[in-house]
Parts: C-alpha cells; sequence; structure tokens
C-alpha cells in the first residue's frame, strides 16, 4: 500500500504515516485498546447556541459533541453517525458508529478549513459505502 501522504500530523499530535495511523485504527475496533469501549463515553456539548458555558467549542457548524480526545459525529436528530478527529491540515480519520469500519481520508494540499472539507467527503464515502452493507 502506498501512503497517500507520506507524513501526517494527526489532530492528536502524533506524526505518522497514513498507513501506520490505519494499522492504529484496525488494532483500536479489535479492542486492542481501551479507547474502543470508550468511543463517544461523556461527550460534552461544542455549541455555543446550546450551551454558552461550554469548554470545548466546535470548529465546525454541526453539533458535533467532543468525548476524549475525538469528535462524536451527530446527525440533526441526534443520532450518532461517526466518531472522528479531522485535523487542521486536512487528515481526517473515522470510525464508524458500530465500531466496525474505519476510513481515513488525506489531503495533499491543505487549504482553510481542510478538515471540514475532508470531514464532508469521508460522510459521503461512508454513506455510499453503506449503502452497499
Amino acid at each position: 500500500m502506498i501512503p497517500l501522504v507520506s507524513t501526517i500530523i494527526a489532530a492528536g499530535g502524533a506524526r505518522t504515516s497514513t498507513e501506520q495511523y490505519a494499522n492504529f485504527l484496525r488494532e483500536l475496533l479489535k479492542g486492542t485498546y481501551i479507547l474502543k469501549d470508550s468511543l463517544g463515553k461523556d461527550a460534552v456539548c461544542t455549541q455555543p447556541s446550546k450551551c454558552p458555558t461550554a469548554a470545548v467549542y466546535s470548529p465546525v457548524p454541526v453539533p458535533w459533541t467532543y468525548s476524549f480526545h475525538h469528535w462524536v459525529e451527530v446527525d440533526e436528530k441526534g443520532h450518532i453517525e461517526a466518531f472522528s478527529s479531522p485535523g487542521a491540515f486536512g487528515y481526517y480519520p473515522w470510525i464508524s458508529e458500530n465500531k466496525k469500519q474505519y476510513g481515513i481520508v488525506a489531503r495533499e494540499k491543505r487549504t482553510a478549513r481542510a478538515g471540514y472539507q475532508s470531514a464532508l467527503c469521508g460522510r459521503e464515502i461512508r454513506n455510499a459505502f453503506n449503502k452497499y452493507l
């Protein structure tokens, strides 16, 4: 496998290759790391209009919540769609709400709001993939 980007910097500051990060996500889904059971736990509101005293604010204009160094992506009805960590440079790893699939969107060009653009792209990929499950 040839990584799309030779070196990435994940939202949490990890510096690794896309292939190595994919391996981390596979191990997480297998249950190697306790984070699997913590995905989405104790999530906090990030929208100033709903929780003006929030300590964490979403960098995207959607009602995501935040939990243990990852975003909990929710739809308009509050249903969990994915757990993710979109980075400022457009790197977007995600795990499906059922914790069975993962994906990564990696960019070569870094633009303003690249993380959000990659998250939108990742959502489209997830939705297209889910139609075939």
